[in-house]
């Protein structure tokens, strides 16, 4: 699973908190504001929806389809919102395809699930790429991954993971119950990865 490993910190959330990069070094300096505010909606957009809660966690293979149907969805929705995030994503989108760790050797399955992810970088954020559809919420994103998942699973394995695509973050699932949203993660640990957390959940 070497292929999973990415070397920056990523974007995530919980569905309490929202967790952005410290840095971004790779952008320019008036690019980075932008970008910041692009993995801001982003990733309110996944708590805002109840993304984390839905992920399951146990089948590798179902979390990816459902996290790649819910990108396709949660980008789509933001360009309906505000239309001038549309060449954000898109740029976001074409750097992520050209920097995306691909799997050395793959399955047909691990090829089947790059084509995916291809498909929905390239395309137009508003208008997701066949199969894809625009779930109004989780459960339809799930419901989708699972159709999809039967099919691929019927192709020569094994499946190994997708590594993470920054503009759509890193997975997370939502807190047990009694998790506190104000807890301030230590930086130095390897869960945090130089992210820093947000005290407030913003709105979309």
């Amino acid at each position: 699973t070497a292929h999973l490993y990415v070397r920056t910190a990523l974007s995530s959330t919980d569905g309490l908190r929202i967790r952005l990069p410290g840095s971004l070094d790779h952008l320019s300096a008036a690019a980075v504001l932008d970008r910041y505010r692009l993995l801001a909606l982003e990733q309110a957009s996944r708590a805002s929806r109840g993304t984390p809660a839905a992920t399951p966690a146990a089948d590798s293979l179902l979390r990816d389809l459902y996290l790649l149907a819910e990108a396709a969805a949660i980008d789509a929705s933001l360009v309906v919102m505000l239309p001038r995030l549309r060449l954000a994503i898109a740029d976001a989108r074409d750097e992520a395809g050209r920097q995306r760790t691909r799997i050395p050797n793959p399955s047909r399955q691990e090829e089947s699930v790059d084509a995916l992810v291809d498909a929905l970088l390239t395309a137009d954020p508003a208008v997701p790429p066949t199969p894809f559809i625009v779930s109004d919420v989780p459960l339809a994103s799930l419901r989708w991954a699972a159709t999809v998942r039967a099919q691929v699973a019927q192709l020569p394995g094994p499946y190994r993971g997708m590594a993470p695509i920054a503009l759509w973050g890193a997975a997370a699932t939502a807190p047990e119950s009694g998790a506190t949203t104000g807890a301030v993660e230590d930086e130095r640990s390897p869960q945090s990865t130089r992210s820093h957390t947000l005290r407030r959940r913003p709105r979309v």
